[in-house]
């Protein structure tokens, strides 16, 4: 899976170490994380936002946190095609601006269009509950 997203939020970088960086940094506990998905980067669902990690670095290790994307700002979460056999959900401020963007391949060697299609159905699922749930 790809994934880009607009870098507008402030980053908080640390060691590989920081195993719970991203839950603290944006305030929240491991508790507050429904699900977690992987693309380039890894993207924590949580009971009040999404927000996204990256690894960077080759010999000294760096995570990357973006701040959280809470609920209150996403106004709308679609499910788009961005190819032939791939797909990406897109989250959507009030004026139609893009928050974030997970992209859901289509197969390969770790796993079928079906799994990635159920996959990303699971995340939508998830957001929509929790968005609602925010409201």
């Amino acid at each position: 899976m790809g994934c880009s997203t607009s870098r507008t939020s402030t980053h908080t970088t640390a060691s590989a170490s920081g195993r719970s960086l991203g839950v603290a940094h944006n305030g929240l506990t491991v508790e507050d994380v429904l699900a977690v998905t992987q693309d380039f980067g890894l993207w924590a669902i949580c009971i009040s936002g999404v927000f996204r990690a990256d690894l960077r670095g080759v010999f000294k290790k760096k995570i990357e946190v973006d701040d959280l994307i809470p609920y209150s700002r996403i106004e709308d979460v679609r499910v788009e095609p961005s190819g032939p056999r791939a797909g990406k959900l897109v989250m959507l401020d009030v004026d139609d601006r893009q928050l974030g963007q997970v992209d859901f391949r289509a197969g390969g060697p770790d796993g079928t269009v079906e799994e990635e299609r159920a996959q990303c159905g699971r995340i939508v699922r998830m957001m929509e509950g929790a968005w609602r749930q925010a409201q």
